[in-house]
C-alpha cells in the first residue's frame, strides 16, 4: 500500500504534498509527491536529526531521535515533534510547517547537560537511491562550486561527497529528481552560517547532507536561526534552482543587480575582456626554460590584436619564493623593476593584468629546500587556524603543488593587515586586479582557537570575517586606482557585494570541481545569480595548435554560460598564431558577441530555463581527473542559452560544438530554423 492509503494521527496534508510523522519517535515515515503518488521515503523510514556533542575530552556523543522518548502534536499545517534524551538531560524541539509542495522546519535544543553540541545534521532524512523502476534517469543536483550534477547514485556514489558552506558549497540547495517527481533540500539561511551540504550513500539509502555547526560551548542551548526546507518539484536541476531564486534574491547579497553596480565595478571589466593566463615561469621559442617578462607582454599584445579586444593578463608563476608560496610574495620573481615595466606594457597597449594570492594560507614547507616553519612560528602561528582538537591546523606535504602549510584565521587582525598590505603591495607595483585564490567560495576550515576574539566552531562569525576582509581588500584598492577589481576562486553566493568577478569553472568538464564518477557540469550558480555578479572564464581553458574538441567545447561552455572569455597557455609558448583555427575563430566569435549585439544579455541577463534543441548528440573525448585518463562524453551537437534583460527583451545565444554543420529551431525568431556550421556561434 501507498502511504496515501494509511492515515495515521501525525499527518500534515497540503494539495501537494503529504507528511507522516512516527507517533513513537516522531521521524518522517512518509513524504508523498501527491501529483504523482510517489513517497520518496519508503521501508523503515527516515531520520529527523543527528546531533554530535563534545564531552569534557572532546570524544564525541551522539544522540539521535529514535534515542528519546518523543511527543508529536499536530496542530493544522504545524506539526511539533518534542523528543527528550533524558539520560542527557537534554530536549530537542523540532517544529515542521506545511505550506504547498514545502515542508519548512526547524530545530531547537535545550541542553542542561555538561556536553557542548558540536554539530546537528538535520534534516536527517534518507532516501531510496533509486527513486523509480530504473535508476538511468535518476540526478542529484550537487552546489559544488559552480554546480554539477551526480548521474545515477546507485552506480556512482560510494561514500559522501560533501562541501563546506561558504566554501566548496555555493549555495544552499540539493535535489534528487528523475523524470517523474523531484525533491529539494534547501537551507533558508541569509546569515552565512558554517554547515556540510552534500551526499551519503549507505547501501540501499541515499542522504541528502545537511549539517549545520554552532558556536561550540558547554552546557549551551542552541536554536537554528533559520529554517530548512524540504519540498517536491517536478522537472531538472533548473526548476529546482528556479525555486531556490525567488527566496535568494530577497537576501541581503542580492541587493543590487549588476545593471545597478556599474559605478562600483570597472569599466575595463564591464567591457568583457579577453582573460588570458600565462606564466612568467615558462618556455621559451626555444623551448628552454626561462624568465618571460617581454613574451608575456609581446604576446598579450597580439592576442589584443587578433581577437580584436582588450585583455587581462592573468600573470602565474610570479611569486618571490616559487608558484603557490605565501605570503611572502615580494620582490616577483626578477625583480620589482621587471614586473613593473610589464605592468606599465600592458597598460600601455591597453590591457590589464591580475595576480593571485593563495588566500589565507601560509607555506610551511614546498619541494626540497623551501623552509618557512620558523617564520611561520614567530611572526604566524598565534593567527593561525587551531584543529578541533587543539592543535595548530597542519594540511598537505612538501611535495604537494600548493605544498605543506598552516591557515591564518580571517577573523584575526593580523590576517586582516597581512592581506590588505599585499595587495597594496600588487598595486604599487602596477597591477590592475586580485583574485583571492584558494579562498574557495569564501570558506576556510573552523577555527578552534581560544585566543582569538572569536567563539570556538561555527556560527557566522567566520562568513562574516571574510567579507570584512573582502571588503577591506576592495575598498583600499579603489581608493588607490579606479580600475582596480577584486575576484575570487569560485563563486560564493554570501560574498556577492565585496567581489568584482569571480574565477569561473564552467569549461571544467571532467575536472575539479566537476571531477568524480558519473559528475557532470551544471551551470547553477550562473542561472541563479548571474545577473547579480559576473565571472570570467578561469585560468585553464585550454587553447592548442592542434584541433581539439574539448578545447572548443570549453570555450563555448563560457560563452553560453555568460562569462568573460578566456584562455589559457600558463608555461607553454604559444603565440596566437599558434593557435589552431576554429579555436582561435571560436574565441573571436565569443569576444564580438560580448562587444556587440550579446552584449547586454552576456553582462546583464537573468539566465532562463533552457529550452530542448532538436539537434542530435555528438560524443566529445574528454580528459577526467579522477580517472587519470580520457573518456567519450555525450552532448548536445549545440549548447545553448536563454536570457532575459529586465525591460523583458530576450536573447539566445548557441555554440556548435560538434564537428559538422547543424540546423535547429531557434527558440525564438518565431520558431525560425537556422544552420550553424561546425564550431560556429550564433546571438
Amino acid at each position: 500500500l501507498l502511504a496515501a492509503d494509511v492515515a495515521p494521527a501525525a499527518t500534515l496534508e497540503s494539495d501537494r504534498l503529504r507528511v507522516v510523522f512516527d507517533d513513537a519517535h516522531g521521524a518522517i515515515t512518509s513524504f508523498v509527491d501527491k501529483a504523482t503518488g510517489r513517497d520518496f521515503i519508503r521501508g523503515e523510514g527516515s531520520g529527523l536529526y543527528e546531533l554530535t556533542f563534545w564531552d569534557a575530552s572532546r570524544a564525541h556523543v551522539s544522540l539521535r531521535e529514535r534515542d528519546a522518548q518523543a511527543k508529536v502534536t499536530v496542530r493544522g499545517p504545524t506539526a511539533v515533534i518534542t523528543s527528550t534524551h533524558a539520560e542527557r538531560k537534554i530536549t530537542v524541539r523540532v517544529e515542521c510547517r506545511l505550506a504547498g509542495a514545502a515542508l519548512q522546519c526547524g530545530i531547537a535544543v535545550k541542553n542542561a547537560s555538561p556536553l557542548a553540541l558540536y554539530a546537528v545534521r538535520f534534516p536527517a532524512a534518507k532516501f531510496p537511491v533509486r527513486l523509480g523502476d530504473s535508476a538511468e534517469d535518476d540526478r542529484v543536483l550537487l552546489p559544488r562550486c559552480d554546480g554539477a550534477v551526480l548521474e545515477n547514485p546507485e552506480a556512482n556514489l560510494r561514500g559522501s561527497s560533501v562541501a563546506n558552506y561558504p566554501g566548496g558549497a555555493s549555495v544552499q540547495l540539493l535535489a534528487f529528481y528523475d523524470a517523474t517527481a523531484g525533491l529539494r533540500v534547501t537551507a533558508l539561511d541569509g546569515g552565512g552560517y558554517r554547515k556540510a551540504i552534500g551526499l551519503d550513500r549507505h547501501g540501499a539509502g541515499l542522504g541528502l547532507h545537511m549539517v549545520h555547526y554552532p558556536e561550540v560551548a558547554a552546557g549551551k542551548d542552541f536554536t537554528l536561526p533559520y529554517a530548512v526546507e524540504m519540498a517536491v518539484f517536478h522537472g531538472d536541476w533548473e526548476s529546482a534552482a528556479a525555486e531556490y531564486r525567488k527566496w535568494a534574491v530577497k537576501q541581503k547579497w542580492c541587493r543590487k543587480r549588476l545593471d545597478e553596480r556599474v559605478a562600483e565595478l570597472p569599466e575595463w571589466l564591464r567591457g568583457m575582456p579577453f582573460f588570458y593566463t600565462v606564466a612568467v615561469k615558462g618556455q621559451n621559442a626555444e623551448n628552454k626554460p626561462a624568465l618571460r617578462y617581454d613574451m608575456i607582454a609581446e604576446q598579450t599584445e597580439a592576442y589584443n590584436k587578433l581577437l580584436h579586444s582588450p585583455a587581462c593578463a592573468m600573470v602565474m608563476s610570479w611569486e618571490k619564493q616559487g608558484p603557490w608560496v605565501t605570503p611572502d610574495y615580494f620582490p616577483p620573481v626578477g625583480g620589482d623593476e621587471a614586473f613593473q615595466a610589464l605592468m606599465a606594457r600592458l597598460r600601455g597597449a591597453g590591457n590589464r593584468s591580475m595576480v593571485f594570492f593563495s588566500g589565507l594560507k601560509w607555506t610551511l614547507k614546498k619541494g626540497e629546500s623551501f623552509d618557512a616553519t620558523e617564520a611561520f612560528a614567530r611572526d604566524g602561528e598565534a593567527a593561525a587556524i587551531v584543529a578541533d582538537d587543539g592543535k595548530t591546523l597542519v594540511v598537505g606535504k612538501p611535495g604537494d603543488d600548493t605544498g605543506q602549510y598552516g591557515e591564518l584565521c580571517p577573523a584575526t587582525r593580523y590576517a586582516q593587515d597581512l592581506l590588505s598590505r599585499l595587495s597594496r603591495r600588487a598595486t604599487e607595483l602596477g597591477v590592475t586586479a586580485v583574485q583571492m585564490d584558494q579562498l574557495v567560495g569564501g570558506g576556510s576550515p573552523p577555527c578552534f582557537s581560544e585566543k582569538h576574539s572569536h567563539p570556538l566552531g561555527g556560527g557566522n562569525w567566520q562568513a562574516e570575517a571574510v567579507y570584512r576582509l573582502l571588503a577591506r581588500m576592495r575598498s583600499e584598492g579603489k581608493e588607490r586606482n579606479k580600475d582596480f577589481a577584486l575576484s575570487m576562486e569560485e563563486p560564493g553566493e554570501y560574498f556577492i557585494p565585496v567581489l568584482d568577478t569571480y574565477h569561473a569553472r564552467d569549461y571544467a568538464e571532467g575536472r575539479w570541481p566537476r571531477d568524480g564518477k558519473g559528475i557532470r557540469g551544471a551551470p547553477l550558480f550562473t542561472f541563479i545569480y548571474h545577473d547579480y555578479l559576473l565571472g570570467y572564464g578561469g585560468d585553464s581553458a585550454g587553447i592548442s595548435a592542434g584541433v581539439s574538441a574539448q578545447n572548443v567545447y570549453s570555450a563555448a561552455a563560457n560563452l553560453v554560460n555568460g562569462k568573460i572569455t578566456a584562455a589559457a597557455v600558463w608555461g607553454a609558448y604559444r603565440p596566437p598564431e599558434q593557435v589552431e583555427r576554429g579555436q582561435r575563430e571560436l574565441l573571436a566569435s565569443a569576444l564580438a558577441m560580448a562587444h556587440g549585439p550579446a552584449r547586454e544579455f552576456l553582462l546583464y541577463g537573468e539566465r532562463m530555463l533552457t529550452p530542448r534543441l532538436d539537434v542530435p548528440e555528438v560524443k566529445i573525448p574528454i580528459w577526467v581527473q579522477s580517472a587519470g585518463k580520457g573518456e567519450d562524453r555525450v552532448f548536445p551537437a549545440v549548447v545553448h542559452s536563454l536570457w532575459r534583460l529586465r525591460d523583458g527583451r530576450l536573447g539566445w545565444v548557441a555554440v556548435n560544438v560538434s564537428g559538422n554543420a547543424v540546423e535547429v529551431t531557434a527558440p525564438l525568431r518565431g520558431g525560425e530554423r537556422v544552420r550553424l556550421e561546425a564550431g560556429a556561434a550564433l546571438f
